[in-house]
């Protein structure tokens, strides 16, 4: 019986110790060894946690700009003409979440799609998890109104960083090449970015950004989970006499990169190029991956310059992110998606 006492006291200062560090108290885990035993400690464990989980919850509410809506409870169901109660309720359980699935509600206006997916936002946020309501025609304005592809890849990073993101500029400044070459400056970014975050970088690259991103998974490729392209010309074909522009923007001077050559192939990693047939910058076939085990192409319609807020680029990007790490596989085109998508 002794035994079992020493045991069960130790096993309950340990997950004491484990709290007071993910709660990053490094005083008192400095100290731990001479204030294990005050009973101060699990009283200030508990406010410290329950004023953090309020905190965060009221931040991620601010920044999940849901709005004013209609509770679950209080809506009709009789409206729509057809609706599956069942399964609706089934979604508070938010299943989905887990598994990295995807839910779309189609009707037509006014039946109660936004209702619903307020609600589930809204339980989604009270249950830990973070949020972004965000309606296609807010996106569309927020195109409409940027100033410049600067501001449109800040727009990119607040969706990406509003889904749970860490998310990270490539810190060159403006990006008129590489004079040091993929393998400088850039690389050393990312190493830097894999020892922080203690695991694989998910790299999105708009334009050029996507041709650095496919060139950095050839040359690190345990550092990289996968790469999302977004019009980006990796397929442009050289001159004649074996240069190009390309070329000496990725790898510097020419003959700086071993694979000057061989841009157009794969990175050994899972890559997705989101494309269009009305890029009249980068060219859609330009930007195109070659049939390959892992790695695909998704088509939508829009301009070069609008890939960054294009609502089915942001779902596309959300949607690859998504998935579980070694779990990769091809976009699900069924039912809507295969109209909205190529």
């Amino acid at each position: 019986m002794a035994t079992s006492k020493a045991r069960s006291v130790v096993s309950d200062k340990d997950a004491l110790r484990e709290r007071v560090t993910r709660l990053g108290l490094h005083g008192l885990v400095g100290r731990w060894s001479e204030l294990c035993g005050e009973s101060w400690i699990e009283n200030l464990l508990e406010i410290e946690e329950k004023e953090r989980a309020r905190r965060s919850l009221e931040r991620r509410v601010r920044n999940a700009k849901i709005g004013r809506f209609k509770p679950l409870c209080d809506f009709e169901w009789s409206w729509p003409r057809k609706i599956d109660r069942e399964l609706v309720e089934d979604l508070f359980r938010l299943d989905f979440l887990g598994e990295a699935a995807n839910v779309v509600l189609i009707g037509p206006n006014g039946v109660g799609k936004t209702t619903i997916a307020q609600n589930l936002a809204h339980e989604a946020l009270i249950r830990g998890a973070t949020v972004r309501f965000a309606p296609a025609s807010a996106m569309l304005a927020e195109l409409s109104s940027a100033d410049g592809p600067s501001a449109l890849e800040r727009r990119l990073r607040r969706y990406l960083h509003a889904l749970g993101y860490h998310t990270h500029r490539w810190g060159l400044g403006q990006n008129l090449g590489l004079r040091d070459g993929v393998g400088g400056r850039l690389l050393h970014r990312l190493e830097a970015l894999h020892a922080r975050h203690g695991r694989a970088v998910s790299l999105v690259g708009w334009s050029l950004g996507g041709v650095y991103a496919r060139e950095l998974a050839k040359l690190a490729p345990a550092r990289v989970r996968q790469v999302v392209t977004l019009g980006s010309p990796f397929g442009m074909q050289r001159r004649a006499d074996g240069t190009g522009w390309l070329a000496g923007m990725v790898f510097g001077a020419p003959g700086g990169g071993a694979n000057e050559g061989r841009i157009a192939d794969p990175p050994p990693v899972p890559v997705t190029a989101i494309v269009s047939r009305s890029d009249a910058i980068a060219g859609f076939h330009a930007c195109r991956e070659a049939p390959a085990e892992q790695a695909e192409n998704i088509e939508v319609m829009g301009s070069h310059i609008g890939l960054g807020l294009n609502p089915l680029v942001l779902f596309a990007i959300a949607d690859r992110l998504a998935q579980r790490e070694n779990a990769w596989r091809n976009f699900d085109r069924s039912g809507l998606r295969g109209v909205l998508y190529g």
